[in-house]
């Protein structure tokens, strides 16, 4: 059986969701910054993909990846985050005659110290689901979901400007039981923010990940290059 068929039954809502999204709707401190009250930030990035599935076609593409992220900050060193992505655009691609997106949603609570300047670390935690449309769903991942966790370090060059460092791990789960470590995703990831007006801020993103997951006899391997810029509003 093909992990489309199998994957596509696992559920799409989980408590975990839903109690992580509640927390972002709390009412925020004032802090003295945008975070405070909370930030949302759109941005395009360029990806390049590469997708292999037993007895399929590798798929290779480079596409445009639209995302949008909500950033929330609860007090001096928890903040809540919540950002959702999907192909916007196919530039090329091996399969011309297929069409292929993907989308996703990350939500996540973290600890991480606020300081004005210097070096920051922290440990965000969180929830994840992804999936694939292809066209005539003749290969693909449906409907994944886990926790996830990503340790996370942040230089300060004041209070408008700061580079950060990440490093992320997301086992996958089937019906609330942690599939073997080998299904997982791994990413790291480099981003530098800093302000272009008194209200405006931007974003450039570096991100690499690796999804591989197992369902005998099928194993699946995706890889992504992801360069993002982003405007706060």
């Amino acid at each position: 059986m093909p992990p489309s068929s199998s994957w596509s039954q696992r559920p799409r809502r989980n408590s975990a969701l839903i109690c992580l999204a509640l927390i972002g709707l709390l009412p925020g401190k004032s802090y003295g910054d945008s975070e405070s009250k909370g930030s949302l930030t759109p941005s395009l990035g360029y990806t390049s993909i590469n997708y292999q599935e037993t007895f399929k076609t590798d798929y290779v593409a480079r596409v445009l990846t639209a995302k949008l992220q909500y950033q929330r900050q609860l007090s001096s060193s928890l903040s809540f985050g919540a950002s959702t992505y999907a192909t916007a655009l196919t530039l090329s691609s091996n399969l011309p005659d297929t069409s292929v997106r993907f989308v996703g949603l990350n939500l996540r609570l973290g600890y991480l110290p606020s300081k004005s300047a210097g070096w920051n670390f922290g440990i965000y935690g969180g929830w994840y689901y992804n999936t694939m449309w292809v066209q005539d769903k003749s290969f693909g991942v449906r409907n994944l979901s886990g926790p996830q966790i990503f340790p996370t370090l942040i230089r300060r060059f004041g209070p408008n400007s700061f580079a950060s460092a990440y490093l992320k791990f997301s086992p996958t789960l089937n019906n609330l039981s942690l599939m073997p470590l080998e299904d997982r995703e791994l990413g790291a990831g480099l981003g530098w923010s800093f302000s272009i007006t008194q209200k405006k801020r931007a974003s450039v993103n570096l991100d690499v990940s690796n999804l591989r997951e197992y369902f005998a006899p099928v194993q699946v391997n995706l890889t992504t290059y992801s360069l993002s810029f982003g405007l706060g509003l």
